[in-house]
């Protein structure tokens, strides 16, 4: 997708293009309940110092090379909540700090470039709702654990720690909203919604995923 006025993306599968999102323009570019794996390069690129993005519930899935979520110039913002990006030289690289929480980064080589990372993204040394390592945005680092990547099918297994990790206000993967009530709008996304603890803590060891 090519596009130099405002983007919005709600269930959307995009396979096999170098570069799924190229967003060229100032408007504004959302992106929800989706899915992109590009066969090389980056999978969503905004490229004006003016441009907001917001991307929520989306599995970015790479190659082994390019850049996830890429916004090159300063001025131009990032706010991102319970989406994996996993596969990528650099999972997120972008000019101005952006605003990560309870998304899932793994197999990338950095997941943060570019931006000078006063938050402490990537700095592992709390724990999110499930009882998982975390930094203290609750993002995680530990294998997402999808159904078949190879395969193509990128929804959590029932093991995955994406299950009740997201933040999210929306609808579960299961179809229900946080208060349980059937919504049957549910489209597949990384991260199920209901917060309940699991009470996985002391197994895994702190790291700098920065």
């Amino acid at each position: 997708i090519y596009t130099a006025g405002s983007l919005t993306m709600d269930g959307v599968t995009i396979r096999g293009m170098r570069y799924p999102v190229y967003h060229v323009g100032t408007s504004s570019a959302t992106i929800k309940n989706s899915t992109l794996v590009p066969y090389a390069n980056n999978g969503v690129t905004a490229t004006s110092s003016s441009v907001s993005v917001t991307i929520e519930r989306v599995s970015i899935i790479g190659p082994g090379a390019g850049t996830g979520i890429n916004i090159p110039e300063s001025g131009g913002s990032l706010s991102m909540n319970s989406s994996a990006v996993s596969g990528f030289s650099v999972g997120v690289g972008s000019a101005d700090q952006p605003t990560l929480f309870s998304n899932s980064f793994y197999n990338n080589t950095n997941n943060f470039s570019t931006f000078t990372n006063t938050a402490g993204y990537g700095s592992v040394g709390s724990y999110n709702v499930n009882g998982d390592p975390a930094d203290v945005y609750s993002n995680i680092f530990l294998d997402p654990l999808f159904v078949d990547i190879g395969g193509g099918d990128y929804r959590p297994t029932s093991v995955s720690p994406l299950i009740n990790a997201g933040a999210a206000s929306e609808l579960d993967l299961d179809g229900r909203t946080k208060e349980g009530r059937m919504d049957r709008r549910c489209k597949p996304c990384p991260f199920v919604y209901r917060f309940r603890a699991k009470g996985r803590v002391a197994e895994h060891v702190l790291r700098d995923h920065t």
